[in-house]
């Protein structure tokens, strides 16, 4: 009884939230596991930190970089913002970073190096062990790799084939053999 309640209790909290933010556009961030799937989804699933994190993204600034409208293919500048957020977030998983401009400066360092063909034959597992979230990272790295590999348009690639982009690159590395 006294989960029901509290379950319930959160939820009066939501749509009063709900009601209050009526009209307002905020982001609520998605939850993805290892394979790229969204593992928390519904109104109801998220938790309260969550709630709070979303809800201070909600402002109407069209430069915020967390402000894109994803709808529209057709626009030629869409591509790059998506880029932008991509290389954003994944400067965030590299190392901690003051600002959205020095995950820029980060991510805008670390593709050159990318772009080195041995990057990706073993290096990589040299340059991921510094991440702050080094499995997050490798999945960027990876994901970025095979953008610039296989796929002209980083769009298509980014958003619909980032499980198939991280097991084909993975499939094409070539471990050091150690040996004992």
């Amino acid at each position: 009884l006294e989960k029901n309640i509290q379950a319930s209790n959160f939820e009066v909290y939501i749509m009063k939230i709900a009601e209050a933010f009526s009209g307002y556009k905020f982001y609520l961030p998605a939850f993805l596991d290892f394979r790229g799937r969204n593992y928390r989804y519904g109104p109801f699933h998220f938790h309260e930190c969550d709630l709070v994190r979303s809800l201070i993204l909600f402002a109407e600034c069209d430069d915020s970089p967390a402000h894109t409208k994803n709808n529209d293919t057709t626009n030629p500048d869409l591509n790059s913002i998506i880029v932008r957020n991509f290389g954003i977030s994944s400067a965030f998983h590299l190392r901690k970073c003051k600002s959205y401009n020095d995950a820029i400066e980060i991510w805008d360092s670390q593709t050159s190096y990318m772009e080195d063909p041995s990057f990706i034959s073993g290096d990589i597992f040299k340059h991921v062990n510094r991440a702050r979230h080094p499995f997050q990272y490798l999945s960027a790295c990876v994901t970025w790799v095979v953008t610039l590999k296989y796929e002209t348009d980083g769009l298509h690639a980014i958003h619909a084939y980032f499980p198939r982009c991280l097991s084909k690159c993975i499939s094409d590395i070539e471990l050091p053999f150690v040996g004992c």
